[in-house]
């Protein structure tokens, strides 16, 4: 028999199940303020009031299983849908090359863009997802 010894690297604080580090973004685009409320299986982020240009802002280890999603007040309109989720990957929150990851959401009179960079709007780089309901 040969001896065998292989070793296996991770960080101390990085569970061997972590596809990646997100940086999550919320940024309010309409002249008003907005409510929301951020929740995942494992994570209640709470209620949340944004104001004009007001950011929010979380941070991703994301798993086979991460899910994040959000309920979206403003004035008589809502929306409910998943900000983030690596179950069913779409054009929204895709991964550039390596290293920790951005994803924004601009909310907007009209609905919800997403992108990659948080370019000026309008710019080729938002995508609008989904419209007030």
């Amino acid at each position: 028999m040969f001896p065998f010894t292989y070793t296996v690297a991770s960080s101390v604080n990085k569970p061997l199940d972590v596809l990646g580090e997100w940086n999550m973004f919320i940024i309010n685009d309409i002249n008003d303020d907005i409510n929301f409320h951020l929740r995942s299986i494992e994570d209640d982020h709470g209620n949340h009031t944004l104001s004009y240009k007001g950011i929010y802002q979380w941070q991703i280890h994301e798993t086979p299983t991460t899910y994040y999603w959000s309920q979206f007040w403003w004035g008589s309109k809502y929306q409910d849908f998943h900000v983030f989720d690596s179950r069913h990957p779409s054009n929204v929150c895709i991964k550039q090359g390596f290293g920790t990851q951005y994803c924004y959401w601009l909310v907007r009179p009209e609905g919800f863009y997403a992108s990659n960079v948080n370019n000026t709007f309008p710019s080729r780089s938002w995508a609008l997802d989904r419209t007030w309901a």
